[in-house]
């Protein structure tokens, strides 16, 4: 006996004794495959490891055809490895008894006329076992624990006139079913021993094999080889082969109790058939048998397992409506090459084998295994293979492409197979690729991790995109850019990128991402922003690249829609949750149905993380936010703000977020207040996969004086900092505005404050348009309150402005002109107006003329924001709840800018419930203003989730709220556009 730590070159010459006898015996009907995981050498020293164990009833809902998956499955004895233990090498009689704890780290191999045997042993066996030429090997009360690593991948080979002899002993594969082949003279005698695993076991040439009081699982009888069961109690699975010439017509019997029962050429109805199969007193017999071509078999009144179809002669095979769950009165499988005709016979599974056909073509069809193991090509167009005939397997060098086509159970390409899955789908069992194989899975849905062993690689390629979407907003593009690879493969995964195109053009791609470098397995690959595009239908190109050869390239389709036909994309500029802010979402459900969001949040431009949020009707929600910027995908009726909270002063900032993305953004700075700020600064982010280069320009209001600086920015990446910063040497009180211009698509804010407890953090804006700007409130407490206009003109030219005032719904200023140079700001101190006691009114602007509003208060409060010309019957005014502990009163103000007096309810919504409702007049070119208690006297506090304003006239408004005077809360709203 010898156990191998290091093996000698001249030691393979062992294989050109193997492959004399083959080439003198069974020659390429029996292909020996390698055991790939067995190349590298072994490590002697293993643990036992623990093993599993399923009951072998449960394997024979999947059962796997034995013979051609042993003729393909056979450990092709490649020489002595480290590892091996060896019996009959040097010395060639040699005798061997091994007895209590065995650990092989590598194969167990007998040969010429050497003998082992386990006796009283607990052996754990890594590799396979050989025996072969008149080798013997004996597993006597015994534990034998192979250390198997999934379906198939160990198993026992014996040929030549080698013999094997198992008894009163227990077997046990980890779980996963163990192959064996018996070859030419070989020879199996099984006694009184328990297989606590599958057994698949084919046997052809001369082999015998007898099992007595045993349950060695699936047997397959090929060519003149013989089986005899006696006393068993199952279960079994037996295949008797039915080769060119055979004409069968017989009747199995029921194979809960086989009495006694023969197949051979002595048995009337057989002819020439060369294998035998005797039964005697077992139990639990399930019935199959496999079909090649030239055969003729009847079946009658018979219960079948399955029917296995070989393809094994003539160039093309189409296979089309095969079935599983078959009951046949009388019928004949429509196969041209061979005729199986079955009369009151129920056929539970069928599975095809592609062996010597140059190509098979299946189609329509539920079948339960299909095996490709010689040939051209295998193509696989919108059919099933369930699993209950066994799993998916392919050798040689053939190419099987499944299109369309679903697998419910293992995948296993061996050998030089290319295997090719496209729009399919695998679930419930393992993919596995070995030797030199390679597996494609593109846009193929699987539940299982990939295995790759030896020089074997599989390529898993998804897009997982939504049908349709809409332009003008972030798409996430999920899905696998993934190599998995053999230890001993060389090949690795590069790069990806994402690009598009119109669907009608397949030619002009454009980028959607750079090429990225780490490869991604079912997560976020890029994002696509779609601003700028038109809607229709588009194609999707995900490009994989390897260390060698050409790219790998798959596409999906998608329709993109008008704005807002799916889910909107709002942009979320800035995150800070550090030790000195607090930043968080608030969702606002204003609808009576649940709405869901997903919130994508980036940090140094990579991909951090996403959250779902599901929010109930009328619901508010706060969301805590990671990473430093983002974005949000939510459905219409929602509406979406973050706040900013400072952890050491208490200052509090909020703002609707917005979907606009451009390519030129306005910072429009607070200069009004640039006595009592004391810092401004601003934040904006990449919104798009590519990286962009950003040109910044700072305006002094009253002259043609500006500022220039450049920022680049990685793909989702951020800039945030003080004015200065960008800016050297530049006072912040100087700067009206600040324009960034990019060759991307980008969004941002103004953020300032005095210290961190009168906080201004604002939009940004990209364009406007003209129209009547409404100016819903004006705090005419002249000595408490400061009010002013803020107008930019965003253009080259000079433009005029009309403002007009009102005061108890009179008209106190009447459209006073102002004019506003090109790129300059002008404030309009609505104080100034105080003798008119002005409550309301509007600002008449052309396009591209920004209007703000802003309050200061006699405290050092400051707020700010952009008014518009949006007015609506349905008004929803959503309140700062989340910081009632920072504030102490909270109001509304709405304004009434038509020519007739408003009939409004208002709503007050709490805790997604409606807490109270009132109606009040506000009459024409008129505001109503106070705090909520004001409103509504059944409120025990001002801090509620909204409140809804439904009106018989388009009204507009905003929310005001602080804490005294020192901290000011005011927001415009979200308007939701409908007549009631």
């Amino acid at each position: 006996m010898i156990r191998i730590k290091k093996v000698s070159g001249f030691i393979f010459c062992l294989i050109l004794t193997f492959n004399l006898v083959f080439a003198l015996g069974v020659n390429d009907k029996i292909k020996f495959l390698s055991d790939t995981l067995k190349k590298n050498s072994y490590a002697l020293n293993l643990e036992k490891p623990e093993f599993s164990k399923n009951t072998i009833s449960s394997n024979l809902n999947s059962v796997s055809l034995p013979l051609i998956v042993q003729k393909n499955n056979l450990k092709k004895f490649k020489g002595i490895k480290k590892g091996d233990l060896v019996i009959g090498y040097t010395s060639p009689d040699e005798k061997v008894t091994l007895t209590g704890e065995q650990v092989i780290a590598g194969n167990i191999i007998v040969m010429n006329s050497g003998e082992l045997t386990f006796n009283n042993a607990s052996v754990v066996l890594y590799g396979d076992i050989f025996v072969f030429d008149n080798g013997k090997f004996s597993v006597e009360n015994s534990t034998l624990n192979i250390v198997s690593k999934f379906t198939y991948s160990n198993g026992m080979t014996v040929y030549g006139s080698a013999s094997v002899n198992f008894n009163s002993s227990t077997i046990n594969s980890n779980g996963f079913n163990w192959n064996v082949g018996i070859a030419e003279n070989g020879s199996w005698n099984i006694t009184d021993t328990q297989f606590e695993n599958g057994v698949t076991t084919a046997l052809f040439g001369n082999a015998i094999a007898t099992v007595e009081n045993s349950n060695p699982l699936e047997w397959v009888l090929d060519e003149n080889s013989s089986l005899t069961l006696r006393d068993c109690p199952g279960p079994f699975m037996l295949w008797p082969v039915f080769g060119d010439g055979s004409v069968v017509d017989l009747t199995f019997p029921d194979g809960n109790h086989v009495n006694n029962f023969e197949i051979s050429n002595s048995v009337s109805g057989i002819e020439n058939v060369s294998c035998s199969l005797v039964i005697e007193n077992c139990d639990n017999i399930n019935w199959g048998m496999m079909v090649k071509k030239g055969a003729n078999v009847t079946i009658k009144d018979s219960q079948m397992m399955t029917t296995g179809i070989m393809a094994d002669a003539e160039d093309y095979w189409d296979i089309t409506g095969l079935n599983n769950e078959q009951y046949f009165i009388d019928y004949t499988l429509p196969i041209n090459q061979m005729t199986i005709r079955y009369v009151n016979t129920r056929v539970n599974v069928f599975n095809v084998y592609q062996y010597g056909a140059d190509e098979i073509k299946l189609e329509n069809s539920v079948i339960g295994e299909l095996g490709v193991l010689s040939g051209t090509k295998c193509s696989v167009w919108k059919a099933m293979i369930d699993g209950t005939g066994g799993y998916f397997f392919t050798n040689s060098n053939i190419t099987t492409t499944f299109l369309l086509s679903a697998l419910f159970s293992h995948a296993v390409a061996n050998e030089q197979s290319i295997d090719l899955f496209i729009n399919s789908t695998i679930l419930g069992g393992d993919i596995v690729a070995r030797d030199d194989a390679v597996i494609l899975l593109a846009n193929t849905l699987h539940d299982h991790t990939l295995k790759a062993f030896d020089n074997a690689f599989i390529v898993d390629a998804d897009l997982d995109i939504p049908v349709s979407e809409s332009i003008n907003s972030v798409i996430p593009i999920e899905g696998t850019a993934f190599i998995y690879y053999g230890e001993q493969s060389p090949v690795r995964f590069s790069t990806y990128s994402l690009s598009y195109s119109k669907a009608d053009d397949g030619q002009n791609w454009t980028k959607i991402t750079n090429e990225v470098s780490n490869p991604v397995e079912n997560g976020i690959l890029g994002f696509w922003n779609t601003t700028g595009l038109t809607p229709g239908n588009y194609t999707i190109k995900l490009t994989l690249n390897m260390n060698f050869g050409d790219p790998i390239e798959i596409t999906k389709n998608i329709f993109l829609g008008v704005e807002g036909t799916t889910q909107k994309t709002l942009f979320i500029p800035h995150i800070d949750n550090s030790e000195y802010w607090e930043s968080y979402l608030v969702f606002d459900n204003l609808s009576e149905t649940y709405k869901k969001a997903k919130i994508y949040l980036f940090e140094n431009g990579n991909f951090l993380k996403k959250i779902e949020v599901n929010v109930n009707p009328y619901e508010q929600k706060q969301v805590n936010l990671e990473g430093d910027s983002g974005f949000v995908k939510v459905g219409e009726s929602t509406s979406v703000r973050e706040f900013f909270v400072s952890k050491t002063e208490g200052g509090i900032a909020a703002f609707n977020l917005k979907g606009v993305s451009s390519g030129k953004i306005n910072f429009l700075m607070p200069l009004y207040s640039a006595d009592t700020l004391t810092w401004e600064g601003i934040a904006f982010q990449n919104v798009k996969n590519l990286n962009t280069n950003c040109n910044l320009t700072g305006y002094e209001p009253l002259s043609s004086t500006t500022y220039q600086t450049n920022v680049s920015l990685i793909p989702f990446g951020k800039s945030v900092g003080l004015v200065e910063n960008y800016f050297n040497n530049v006072d912040y009180s100087n700067l009206s505005r600040i324009e960034v211009k990019s060759d991307s698509l980008i969004n941002g804010i103004i953020i300032s404050g005095k210290g961190n407890k009168s906080l201004l953090f604002t939009q940004g804006v990209s364009e406007t348009e003209a129209g009547k700007v409404l100016i819903p409130h004006i705090a005419n407490e002249w000595n408490t309150w400061q009010n002013f206009l803020i107008l930019d003109n965003l253009t080259n030219a000079a433009v005029e402005i009309n403002l007009t005032l009102f005061s108890n719904g009179n008209k106190v200023l009447d459209r006073k002109v102002y004019q506003i140079f090109p790129n300059s700001q002008i404030i309009i101190k609505l104080n100034d107006f105080k003798n008119l006691s002005p409550e309301c009114g509007y600002v008449e602007v052309p396009n591209n003329i920004a209007v703000r509003q802003a309050f200061k208060s006699a405290d050092g409060g400051v707020a700010e924001f952009l008014l518009s010309s949006d007015a609506s019957y349905n008004l929803v005014l959503n309140m700062p709840k989340t910081e009632s502990e920072n504030l102490n009163w909270s109001g509304i103000a709405l304004m009434n800018s038509s020519d007739s007096d408003a009939s409004v309810t208002l709503n007050a919504y709490n805790n997604g419930e409606l807490v109270d409702s009132v109606q009040i007049t506000i009459p024409k070119n008129q505001r109503a203003v106070g705090v909520l208690q004001d409103f509504f006297s059944n409120l025990e506090s001002d801090f509620i989730d909204r409140v809804e304003a439904i009106s018989d006239q388009p009204l507009t408004g905003l929310t005001i709220s602080g804490y005294n005077q020192e901290i000011l809360l005011f927001s415009n709203l979200e308007f939701e556009r409908q007549n009631k």
